[in-house]
């Protein structure tokens, strides 16, 4: 449900297509997206992306500063290392499950562990996977995961209901939640983390959404959602740990 109204398509396409001119006499009080996108040039301070943009511009010394190669290297693999540890440490407990072949949960999570591009991701996000009223985080390069919370049992609708289209439905299959964790790309990518943890989201999301049009279901990515609620949900704490992405998948339509 949305609070604005919405403009017919004819308007949007003229104000796509008109010339940006900021007004001078008028003040907009409470602009929507749309509108702050029309009148952005009569700020002086631009939008809080457009500032991300400028203020995390890498100078020649913020350059030096960055890990070498290899000492960025080392900080992954320290992390890879750990976390397999962990999980293989784990296994034969409650704290850790596999993935199975035959289920269609763990079919749609297999680039995780055979895709190495989307292993590496797994550095700049951590993969939530609902199963069972439960969130389990899955593990780099491996078919299986570690369990992160308990959820209620209406989770999947407490997480549409923070969605800018409450309405949607994510209770009729796998729903998977992109939490970036901004302070561990910090040690390799310093002022720019956040650009560089939506990269990792992207890379995740892309094969997730190919495995899953292979598997004839049907992939939704969502972004636009209450970013406070819903960090919450999955404790996270917005700053060190934030949610990226929502991924659900239907089975399609034959």
């Amino acid at each position: 449900m949305t609070l604005r109204n919405e403009l017919h398509p004819e308007h949007i396409y003229r104000v796509l297509e008109q010339t940006l001119i900021p007004p001078v006499s008028v003040q907009e009080l409470d602009p929507d997206i749309i509108e702050s996108a029309v009148t952005r040039l009569s700020s002086t301070s631009g939008s809080p992306s457009e500032s991300y943009l400028v203020n995390s511009e890498f100078t020649a010394a913020d350059l030096k500063r960055l890990p070498s190669a290899q000492e960025a290297q080392n900080i992954r693999n320290y992390f890879f290392s750990t976390t397999v540890e962990g999980f293989e440490k784990s296994l034969e407990t409650r704290w850790a499950r596999n993935w199975s072949p035959n289920e269609p949960l763990g079919q749609l999570l297999s680039p995780a562990w055979t895709n190495p591009v989307v292993a590496q991701g797994l550095f700049g996000v951590d993969l939530l996977v609902l199963f069972e009223d439960q969130l389990w985080r899955q593990i780099p390069s491996k078919p299986g995961a570690i369990f992160e919370q308990n959820v209620p049992s209406n989770f999947a609708e407490q997480v549409a209901a923070q969605l800018h289209d409450s309405s949607q439905d994510l209770s009729h299959g796998p729903l998977l939640i992109l939490v970036g964790s901004h302070v561990r790309v910090q040690f390799t990518h310093g002022v720019q983390a956040t650009r560089a943890m939506m990269q990792s989201a992207g890379m995740v999301i892309g094969a997730l959404t190919n495995q899953a049009l292979s598997l004839h279901m049907r992939p939704s990515i969502i972004s636009h959602f209450n970013n406070s609620a819903l960090n919450r949900l999955v404790s996270a704490d917005g700053v060190d740990r934030a949610v990226a992405t929502i991924f659900a998948a239907t089975v399609a339509d034959t």
